[in-house]
């Protein structure tokens, strides 16, 4: 009897750590005047996404910002499979992709590497047109290809144009 409520302390015990178990962590997002950032940090890293304006009329053009902080003292070199460093996605609410930086460029297919100094950060900047994308909420993420799990999102209010 002891056996069988040992194992049933250690399946619950497993069974709860593991669900507790996060990806990196994320600041809430921080609304400043017209602009939304979200972060998220991983280890030594922090990325954070910044989309400005966090509401606008559907057809205008929102600016983000990727920035990819190495907060240690020791340099970072990532392995990435082309020469793409980063991308930006936008999803309807529904969860459905609408946009993706990347889908529109062309990349060389060839091994290549980022390295971020100590202390040091990349910022990468992209605009993205809404034009053909109903009003609602859609969520944007931005990620540096290094750190594919890390990925901020901020929600952008499409208005209807008018």
């Amino acid at each position: 009897m002891r056996r069988i409520i040992l194992a049933c302390s250690m399946i619950v015990l497993a069974t709860t750590t593991a669900g507790c178990a996060t990806g990196p962590a994320e600041e809430k997002p921080k609304v400043s005047g017209s602009s939304v950032t979200s972060t998220k940090r991983s280890g030594d890293f922090s990325v954070s996404l910044t989309a400005q304006p966090r509401s606008l009329e559907s057809g205008k053009v929102v600016s983000l910002t990727l920035t990819v902080r190495n907060l240690s003292a020791e340099p970072r070199t990532f392995e990435l499979s082309s020469s793409q460093t980063y991308d930006f996605v936008a999803y309807e609410k529904g969860g459905e992709e609408v946009w993706r930086w990347s889908s529109v460029m062309m990349f060389a297919q060839v091994i290549g590497s980022e390295t971020i100094e100590a202390e040091g950060s990349r910022v990468y900047k992209v605009s993205w047109s809404t034009a053909g994308l109903m009003p609602g909420t859609y969520t944007v993420e931005g990620y540096f290809l290094g750190l594919k799990d890390v990925r901020p999102g901020v929600e952008i209010e499409l208005k209807a144009p008018g």
